[in-house]
């Protein structure tokens, strides 16, 4: 398949946010996208990492995209991801590898980083099978989330 991969201009953020939406949407992972609320989404990574944000074209069309950002741990400086998104018409014809291998490049080359923190449903086989494949590793660390407003009730109790 013929694309390229290269940093996302701002003028296409509306773009990237219909096929971040149609890729979350149609993976059916609990989590129902606009085209409006993934562009918001997108703008607030776009502003907090420009740099780290690449998309993958064909025929002047945005395909796919990822956006992490650098954090500066003890141990030394990891790349955490963000989001990455494929076009469900362009899955599984190594988009999201390419994808990875740029920001990844970037990442180790112009910001010094040594480590990758990537976040997956835990609940979900795939992407886990495919990040033990590629030599990541499950960590001691657990995700929590939860509703604010029961949260801060719980607090104040």
């Amino acid at each position: 398949m013929n694309y390229k991969i290269r940093l996302i201009k701002e003028d296409e953020i509306k773009k990237a946010g219909e096929v971040y939406a149609l890729a979350f949407n149609t993976a059916q992972v609990g989590e129902n996208w606009t085209d409006k609320t993934a562009s918001t989404f997108l703008e607030f990574w776009y502003k907090k990492a420009k740099d780290l944000f690449f998309v993958a074209v064909k025929n002047n069309k945005i395909i796919g995209g990822i956006v992490g950002e650098i954090i500066p741990y003890a141990e030394g400086k990891y790349f955490a991801d963000g989001e990455l998104f494929v076009d469900p018409a362009f899955q599984n014809q190594g988009v999201a590898k390419k994808l990875n291998k740029k920001v990844i490049s970037v990442a180790i080359n112009k910001f010094g980083v040594k480590y990758l923190c990537w976040l997956a449903n835990a609940k979900a086989k795939f992407p886990i099978s495919w990040y033990e494949k590629i030599g990541m590793e499950k960590t001691r660390w657990i995700l929590m989330d939860g509703e604010a407003k029961k949260v801060l009730k719980n607090l104040n109790k």
